[in-house]
This record gives C-alpha cells, sequence and structure tokens, in this order.
C-alpha cells in the first residue's frame, strides 16, 4: 500500500550523486553542506567536489594534487602563485569562500611614467613586500600610476575591486591636496573615484 512505502531522504542518495549536486555550489556552500550530516560531509569533503572548485590551468609549476587542501593551498595569499609569464611581476590566489582568482601586480608590472627625471623614483627591498622591490618615490610635480590585467585572466560573472598598496614615509607631503583620482576601465566602461588621503587642508596653505 502507498502509505507504507519507505520514504528516500536527501542523505540516502548514494554519496557520488551529492557530491555532483554540491559541486554546483560554491565552496563556502559545501563548508555549510558538511555541516548537515556524515554522509553531507563526506560528499562535501571529496576530491570530486574540491577539483570543481580549482583553476583549471595551474602553471607554472606541476599541478597540486587535487581535493580540499589543494584547494586550501591556494587560497593562501602568502604563498601565491605567480602568473605564467609575468616574470615574477604578477600572483595570484583563490578567494577562500568564492574560488575567484585574486590578483597582485608588483610596482614593476606598472607603468609609472618619468615627468620630472629618471630620478623621480627608485627600486629598493621591503621587508614587508612579497616582490623583490617596491618603487620609492623621491619627488614629482604630478603622479600618475598606470596597471593593466587581461579581463580573460579574471573568474567570469565576479565583482572585483581594485586596491592600491603603498605605504608613506616620515615627513611625506603633497598627499592632502588637492584629491587623487582612481580610474578603473573595462571596455568602454570607466569608473571614476576622488579621494584624499589625510587631512584636508586649504589651497592657501600650500601657496
Amino acid at each position: 500500500m502507498a502509505g507504507n512505502r519507505e520514504l528516500t531522504q536527501v542523505g540516502d542518495l548514494p554519496e557520488v550523486c551529492l557530491a555532483h549536486a554540491i559541486a554546483l555550489t560554491s565552496p563556502r556552500d559545501a563548508c555549510r553542506c558538511a555541516a548537515v550530516s556524515p554522509a553531507f560531509r563526506a560528499a562535501a569533503d571529496s576530491d570530486h567536489v574540491w577539483r570543481r572548485f580549482l583553476p583549471p590551468v595551474l602553471q607554472p609549476g606541476p599541478k597540486p594534487a587535487a581535493g580540499k587542501d589543494a584547494y586550501l593551498r591556494l587560497c593562501d595569499a602568502g604563498a601565491a602563485v605567480p602568473v605564467d609569464g609575468g616574470n615574477g611581476m604578477r600572483v595570484w590566489w583563490l578567494d577562500k569562500a568564492s574560488g575567484a582568482k585574486c590578483y597582485m601586480l608588483s610596482a614593476r608590472a606598472l607603468s609609472l611614467p618619468w615627468d620630472d627625471g629618471e630620478f623621480s623614483w627608485r627600486w629598493t627591498p621591503h621587508p614587508l613586500s612579497r616582490f623583490r622591490d617596491v618603487a620609492e618615490l623621491i619627488e614629482c610635480t604630478s603622479l600618475d600610476i598606470y596597471g593593466r590585467l587581461p579581463a580573460a585572466e579574471l573568474t567570469p560573472a565576479t565583482s572585483y575591486a581594485a586596491y592600491l598598496v603603498y605605504g608613506v614615509a616620515e615627513g611625506h607631503r603633497g598627499m592632502s591636496y588637492p584629491d587623487q583620482e582612481t580610474t578603473v576601465a573595462l571596455g568602454g566602461a570607466r569608473a571614476a573615484t576622488a579621494h584624499c588621503r589625510g587631512r584636508r587642508v586649504s589651497a592657501r596653505q600650500l601657496i
């Protein structure tokens, strides 16, 4: 009789079925699924799921062993992977929650115009930098920094933010006025933001 039929719950499905379904979600959702039940945990921790979250190409160097451990190693920004052909000037790692690729460009991968002569900048090592050296600004009347990254290298359907990482020396000047402008362009679309670093001073104080 219909009333005596045994009901099948989601947790009763074969592990391979659960793993296939979980692999269609995100790393964050996979970790949440692991807390549902022992059956879900076994499926969520399987190599089938975490291979799905790994980038298709892992260069340079050999492809790491598939699995959750390999994914977590790629999420360590401190052990970022050099970009193939980038001569050590670009590195990438994975965002732990989404699996999206994150990139960092060294100062040598940027365009630093020498409007005030070749002595406007100097290259120097820095203990807090992951790259071989950083660009130290000596003095200038204007400052423009340009960086490029092929859109094809980004994770599709992902919102990205761009950050300029820098430090300031004791006694620095010239960053309070005028406002600095940051522009991000993708194809024909451009987004510009003006911001002021430090205390705002009037133009009269700079005369």
